[in-house]
Formats: C-alpha cells, sequence, structure tokens
C-alpha cells in the first residue's frame, strides 16, 4: 500500500513538473514550446467590456504592468517583472492594490490561436478550456482585436 501511495505521488510530481497539458483538446489551439520573450511582449486585454476589462502590458525589458478597469473607473492594478520558460509566463508583483491585491495572477499559459499568441490564467482556466478562445476566456493582442 505504501509503495502505491509514493508512485502515485511521485506521478503527481512528474506530471506538474513537466506540465500536463490541458489545452489539447480546445479547437484551433495549439501549445508552442521554448517562447522567446520578445515574441509575447506586447499589449494585451480580457474583458467583458463592463465592470471585468483586464489591461496588461509585457514589455521587451521584462516589466509588466496590469489594470482591471470597470464601468465605475479603475478596481486595481498590478505592477512587477515577468519571465518567460517553455509556454508559462511568471509574473511576479512588486505592487498590486485592490481587486488585483484581492485575486491576483501569477502565471499565464502562453497558447497559439489563429497564428496568433494567446494567454490564459493558469491557475483560472476552467472557462477557457470549456468555451475556447474569446476576449472573455484569454488575453489577445489589443492590435488583433482592433483590426
Amino acid at each position: 500500500m505504501r509503495t502505491g501511495v509514493m508512485i502515485f505521488a511521485l506521478l503527481a510530481l512528474i506530471t506538474i513538473a513537466f506540465g500536463e497539458n490541458l489545452y489539447h483538446k480546445v479547437a484551433g489551439v495549439s501549445t508552442p514550446t521554448n517562447v522567446p520573450p520578445e515574441h509575447v511582449a506586447g499589449a494585451y486585454y480580457t474583458g467583458d467590456g463592463l465592470g471585468y476589462n483586464l489591461y496588461l502590458e509585457l514589455t521587451t525589458n521584462g516589466q509588466f504592468n496590469c489594470t482591471w478597469r470597470g464601468c465605475l473607473g479603475i478596481y486595481g492594478t498590478s505592477t512587477g517583472t515577468w519571465t518567460v520558460v517553455a509556454n508559462r509566463i511568471t509574473l511576479k508583483p512588486t505592487e498590486e492594490t485592490d481587486m488585483l491585491k484581492d485575486k491576483p495572477m501569477r502565471s499565464l499559459d502562453v497558447l497559439v490561436h489563429s497564428n496568433q499568441y494567446i494567454l490564459v490564467k493558469s491557475d483560472d482556466n476552467e472557462f477557457f478550456l470549456k468555451r475556447g478562445p474569446s476576449r472573455y476566456s484569454c488575453f489577445q493582442r489589443r492590435e488583433e482585436m482592433e483590426k
């Protein structure tokens, strides 16, 4: 029995370490490997157009800025540094306020949809997995959304 528990624990650690591809069943989405930071740097948006609108800026020098805007103004901000390893962006905030302090973002999964990078909040991806890419389910480049 003890050996079975140890094997299960080892398999769980391997899955976490190498990342299970949760996104392979989402139509039109692929998971890139070894994404260069300069390829994902840019301005992104996700939101509903009302009370949930996140504007994320990833700069080429490894800084990020995120602002949560809604119909009543700014609901929260977050600034800090970011890195990308394989296809996961890790955000390390140095300052967070209000809603982004209460509901912080720490990591984003980098995916490809329609030949564009999209970013999915790693710890809040259920809606994306059920519904696929949309302006509400993932960050998309702002310039692509404005076309």
